[in-house]
């Protein structure tokens, strides 16, 4: 998933790289195809209006230093929100934010068919045996009962996890 969004998002800075100067128009329609891009992606529409809006609104407030490139400046204001957009780079604000570890704790995970939910539930799994907790894993699909699910849970055997 995120090699598309790549590659969508890679294809929209073609508006504005290696232009001597980027204008309104340049920007809008790179910004269009990101938005496009993240749409695609499944990113819920207020979230991306917020980046869209809050990026054009940064990329045309932005004075253009003589030794940075127009287009290197806008993939510089791109880059800066999708981190900001996708979360911060410290590692104190990832931090998971559960109960005493007395205390049960659940966490839902939810998504498409194929996304990596089941392998990102292990992991969390193995993370949080690591840290001294007693994680179980419980597999559902209420809307057409697959049972594959099931079947992907009994594979996380190998980290110890019922």
């Amino acid at each position: 998933m995120f090699e598309k969004l790549t590659g969508k998002i890679t294809d929209a800075m073609r508006f504005v790289t290696g232009k001597a100067s980027i204008n309104e128009k340049n920007i809008e329609d790179a910004v269009e195809a990101i938005k496009m891009a993240l749409l695609d992606a499944d990113v819920n529409l207020r979230v991306v209006r917020r980046f869209v809006n809050s990026t054009i609104e940064e990329a045309k407030g932005e004075k253009v230093l003589r030794s940075v490139d127009p287009g290197q400046q806008f993939i510089k204001i791109v880059h800066d929100k999708l981190v900001s957009f996708l979360g911060d780079e410290d590692p104190a604000s990832r931090a998971l934010k559960l109960r005493g570890p007395d205390v049960i704790s659940s966490i839902l995970v939810l998504g498409l068919q194929g996304s990596g939910k089941t392998t990102s539930a292990a992991k969390l799994a193995l993370r949080l045996k690591k840290e001294g907790r007693k994680p179980m894993l419980i597999a559902c699909d209420l809307t057409s009962c697959r049972y594959g699910t099931a079947g992907c849970t009994r594979r996380t055997d190998r980290y110890s996890c019922p």
